[in-house]
């Protein structure tokens, strides 16, 4: 049996002089940035295939615990400037949700896949279409054709199913007319009246109040249907703002991935607000509030049998300063 090989690393080259993508992290974010490179780099690293993907919510929770960054700063965000530098796959992480830094695997391919005698893992390909949270392949991948043999040869019960009995499309494969992969919530299409008490009659609406270069796809209305249907409106708009007010015109989906930051990052403010100090308007007297107290301090003299006016204190006797002539 041969060795079997292997996609994970155990360490990374670690140059001792910064580059331009640990200066422009450091001026933006300070130390949160430094650490969130290097943290990035011990995960592709030591993840197999050197590739990772946040999107199923376990791994999002996972990642978001490893990089450990404060509310205030989003992971997605600094991704986007890494893209954009470069630093990883643009294409990989705009379009798929996949880290992949290119440059990093050269490096190990020429020293850890070296000394392993065989090359470093190819770069992700894109071509499958597989449900970004659930990892199910729909019926529409299978090759025409092609047949596919169920149960178990050894006691007869291996049968059949050929390609027209495959239905293709969103439903998955079905067999004997069950679906066997459950359907989807429906997209929220414009003008339409979601089931979530609260919600308006056009979400989409509401939403490009908030953001108005929002663009919805027919998956990104799906998700918005799913979010409906599990959070209430007023938490959703909350989370929404924050995130737009944020990181303005940020698209849709990266939303849903950090939905649970924004929320809690929304709920923070509110508190926040609410707990902070107003102090009271300063209590100017009116002439009515001094006639009351006139009146009171008239009714304290009357029951003390004081008299109405208080005639002022005696006089003390003038000195004579005349001088003794013989004195002197």
């Amino acid at each position: 049996m041969g060795r079997t090989t292997s996609n994970t690393g155990e360490y990374f080259m670690h140059d001792a002089k910064p580059g331009k993508t640990l200066f422009i992290l450091e001026q933006r974010w300070g130390n949160h940035g430094y650490a969130f490179w290097f943290k990035l780099l011990e995960l592709l690293t030591a993840s197999d295939g050197h590739s990772f993907s946040p999107r199923k919510p376990q791994d999002r929770e996972y990642f978001r615990a490893r990089m450990a960054l404060p509310d205030t700063i989003s992971e997605s965000e600094i991704l986007d400037l890494l893209a954009d530098l470069g630093n990883i796959d643009d294409h990989l992480w705009k379009e798929h949700g996949i880290i992949w830094c290119q440059k990093l695997v050269d490096r190990l391919g020429d020293s850890l896949y070296k000394k392993r005698n065989h090359a470093p893992p190819a770069k992700p390909s894109c071509c499958m279409k597989k449900d970004a949270s659930e990892g199910v392949i729909s019926g529409s991948e299978i090759p025409p054709q092609q047949d596919i043999r169920v149960g178990n040869p050894e006691i007869g019960t291996e049968k059949t199913i050929s390609d027209p009995v495959i239905h293709r499309g969103s439903e998955g494969v079905r067999e004997g007319g069950r679906d066997a992969t459950p359907p989807s919530a429906p997209p929220v299409q414009e003008n339409a009246t979601p089931k979530s008490q609260g919600a308006p009659v056009d979400p989409i609406a509401a939403l490009r109040a908030v953001n108005s270069s929002l663009v919805m796809s027919d998956s990104d209305r799906t998700k918005l249907a799913e979010l409906i249907a599990l959070e209430p409106w007023e938490t959703i708009m909350a989370a929404y703002r924050a995130q737009q007010t944020r990181v303005p015109g940020k698209a849709w989906h990266f939303f849903v991935a950090d939905f649970a930051r924004w929320k809690n990052h929304a709920t923070a403010t509110k508190k926040a607000e609410s707990k902070r100090y107003v102090p009271p308007e300063p209590f100017l007297p009116t002439p009515q509030d001094d006639a009351e107290v006139a009146r009171i301090a008239a009714e304290a003299r009357a029951k003390m049998h004081l008299p109405t006016a208080m005639a002022p204190p005696p006089s003390a006797p003038e000195q004579s300063h005349q001088v003794d002539d013989d004195v002197f």
